[in-house]
């Protein structure tokens, strides 16, 4: 029988597999590829500026505090020595590459030449009320060629608008809207090309018009028109990973954070990280000695600018109208840091792929790698290691997440031939713009962003004090909001029934703000609220009703700050559940058809951190470890007592939770447990097996290539997991 044409038709056969399989590859990497947000050539220039200077000065100056009362004479009202110069060259000291000036703030004092307002610089002593900051400021600006940007409050006490420029009636609102265009005609069409323009609290005055005329290319912070957003907080601090991009829906809301950043969003957003080098924003006679360290200021820059921010650092001149020295001076010397660190690298290169090599030349001491993605393609490294050559053998250097403009990673100082990036994880080829190594020796290590504060109880409910009809309930928070920034509320449920929200909106002095507020996700009971301004006061309009057949319906509702990166975006060490959480997880555990995990933490995010952070995981104390850790692992308080007993009989038998732990071999008390217990982190090791199986869960409902990657990995897991002891 002849062979041969048989032969010939599997290769062709094979051929044609191959090449429709890498067909169908191209096409899926091109479909990616298509898929990436990317930024604009101005907002790619943007990002290349790093650094900005923030220049604040109003009559709240002359009364030494944040907001303006209208307390202060006009006549009092004269900044004699004011320099415009100096500012700019303070600027240009620290390494800023543009000057966002607040040309006017809340209070509606507006430092230009303007027909819209008798509060202003045409009614103060100085230069005879003929003068114009915006315009000293502009070519000063020139001169030295810094780029020039503009602050103008939407909000107006002088007008009675409030937050994003709301009037209480009708024809307050058509007034102000109209003297509000007028303002920014003014400030965009007189003083040159502007390169940032701050809508702070977002604005509701249809302007897009005239930053279409005056400013197409401009940087627009916060609003329906903006194209950078708001990091969250004023603490110079940028989430981590930081994610340049966000779904569209967010982006288009004009009050999207830091942390609602996605790596898989579809609008660039990019985050700018405004912060004080004193602790207020105004200059006052009071705040002297809150001037920031030098150390200070660079754990801020590595925290912002090194992880692909921007910085935008606060100078606020004094009633002379200068900035204070010692305050230029500090400025001076944060550029000086700057420079002495990055100034001169040992070597760089740039490349394609996921890897890219540096040749050192010879064994060399470094301490810090820096990292560019070429981000004009989209922001596409997602997991990355650094490693480095020495002896002959590659060892780890760091590792991290995103890169998107810079990531700047510190490590001990080691001793190495070369250095090169492992991209573990990509979007799409990785392209880096630089791959840099320095040896700055004596840098601090950069502390880790502070955790959020504990929570603080701001209502209590219950079945006799709201009710089964629907109720307004308004709750004050200007007690406890003492900084700008996200909070974080929870309804938490300590018996009965559960609290049902119809709707929940934030309120600033008087004003409804329903853009401010955002739930955490479909089924729980926690929102988001955003706060930027302060001095007034400010609340939650709830409407509520207690629900279901059960009289005894109580719980509290908490609030505290987000921290840096909430939704598991942290670099924080170690964190401590505080106890009253962990028994109401657990209790909720034992109440709640026994799905605490799922219930209390429903989002992928969080079982995402959960899973990866279980190690460092620490419970409060060693009695709550065996009360409530035990059990969730299928280990009774009994087990260090009696090793040999066989421990699963408070694992759920059924739900969700239950089936992840009998996949796991949990439930039935397998023979590792009938041993004696290594320690506690083997407990730690089988509760992040729970956790990475309802991770996967979460994760697993993508389509096509993910979903088999997804049951190719959790086989492969389970066949690791049935090896050995696992913990």
């Amino acid at each position: 029988m002849n062979l041969k044409p048989f032969l010939i038709c599997g290769k062709l056969f094979w051929i044609v597999a191959t090449v429709a399989v890498f067909s169908l590859t191209d096409a899926i990497a091109e479909d990616l590829i298509a898929k990436l947000a990317r930024p604009t050539p101005e907002q790619a220039a943007w990002h290349d500026c790093e650094i900005g200077m923030f220049v604040h000065v109003a009559p709240n100056t002359w009364q030494d505090q944040e907001y303006d009362d209208h307390s202060t004479p006009l006549e009092k009202i004269n900044p004699a020595k004011l320099d415009t110069d100096q500012w700019v060259a303070t600027a240009e000291a620290m390494g800023a590459k543009y000057i966002v000036f607040v040309a006017k703030h809340t209070g509606g004092f507006c430092w230009w030449q303007t027909d819209t307002t008798d509060y202003g610089v045409r009614n103060i002593p100085w230069r005879g009320g003929r003068g114009d900051v915006m315009k000293d400021l502009a070519e000063s600006c020139r001169k030295r060629g810094i780029k020039l940007g503009v602050y103008l409050s939407p909000a107006d006490a002088k007008f009675g608008a409030g937050g994003g420029g709301r009037c209480k009636t009708p024809e307050a609102q058509q007034r102000y809207d109209k003297i509000f265009r007028q303002q920014l005609t003014e400030l965009l069409s007189r003083y040159g090309e502007m390169f940032e323009v701050w809508f702070d609290g977002s604005s509701i005055t249809d302007v897009g018009d005239i930053l279409k005329q005056y400013c197409p290319k401009a940087m627009i912070f916060q609003g329906p028109y903006a194209t950078i957003r708001w990091v969250g907080n004023e603490d110079g601090v940028a989430p981590y990973p930081n994610w340049n991009s966000l779904p569209l829906a967010r982006a288009k809301s004009g009050v999207s954070t830091g942390p609602e950043g996605n790596p898989d969003g579809d609008a660039w957003l990019p985050n700018e990280c405004d912060a004080r080098i004193r602790s207020t924003w105004f200059w006052n006679t009071k705040n002297a000695n809150t001037l920031k360290s030098v150390d200070q200021l660079m754990s801020m820059y590595y925290q912002s600018v090194g992880r692909g921010a921007v910085l935008l650092l606060n100078m606020t001149p004094d009633t002379t109208g200068l900035m204070p020295v010692a305050d230029v001076r500090r400025a001076e010397e944060f550029g000086a840091e700057i420079r002495r660190r990055f100034g001169k690298s040992i070597a760089e290169t740039s490349g394609r792929g996921e890897l890219v090599e540096l040749d050192l030349g010879r064994p060399t001491r470094i301490d810090h790698v820096v990292t560019m993605e070429n981000i004009l393609g989209g922001e596409r490294v997602r997991e990355y290691v650094v490693e480095g050559l020495a002896d002959g053998q590659w060892q780890e250097l760091c590792r991290g997440s995103s890169i998107g403009h810079k990531k700047i990673d510190q490590f001990a100082p080691t001793e190495v031939s070369k250095i090169r990036l492992r991209v573990v994880k990509s979007a799409a080829e990785p392209r880096i713009r630089k791959l840099t190594a320095y040896a700055v020796d004596d840098a601090p290590k950069t502390a880790a962003p502070a955790a959020a504060d504990l929570a603080q109880k701001v209502w209590e409910w219950s079945a006799e004090t709201t009710g089964k009809e629907w109720k307004t309930v308004n709750i004050d928070l200007t007690p406890y909001c003492k900084d700008a920034c996200v909070y974080q509320v929870d309804f938490e449920s300590t018996s009965g029934s559960p609290l049902e929200i119809q709707s929940l909106q934030y309120v600033f002095d008087g004003t409804v703000l329903p853009e401010f507020v955002r739930k955490a996700s479909a089924d729980t009971a926690r929102y988001y609220v955003t706060v930027t301004g302060l001095g007034k006061p400010l609340g939650l309009q709830l409407v509520v009703r207690t629900s279901g057949a059960k009289k005894d319906s109580r719980g509290i509702v908490t609030m505290r700050k987000c921290p840096p990166g909430s939704d598991g975006n942290t670099e924080a060490g170690p964190r401590v559940l505080k106890a009253e959480s962990f028994k109401h997880y657990v209790d909720t555990f034992n109440k709640n058809d026994r799905e605490t995990l799922v219930n209390a933490i429903p989002n992928a995010s969080a079982w995402s951190w959960m899973a990866d952070n279980v190690p460092r995981f620490e419970c409060p104390d060693k009695q709550m470890e065996e009360t409530y850790l035990f059990p969730l692992v299928g280990l009774s308080e009994t087990h260090q007592a009696d090793p040999g007993r066989v421990c699963g009989d408070r694992v759920p038998a059924s739900g969700r939770l239950g089936k992840s732990l009998q996949h796991h071999q949990l439930r039935r008390g397998p023979s590792y447990l009938r041993r004696p217990m290594a320690s506690r982190s083997e407990i730690h090791g089988r509760l992040r097996d729970v956790l990475l199986q309802r991770q996967r869960q979460s994760r697993r409902r993508g389509q096509g290539l993910q979903q088999l990657a997804g049951r190719r990995r959790l086989r492969a897991f389970s066949g690791r997991r049935q090896q050995g002891l696992g913990g």
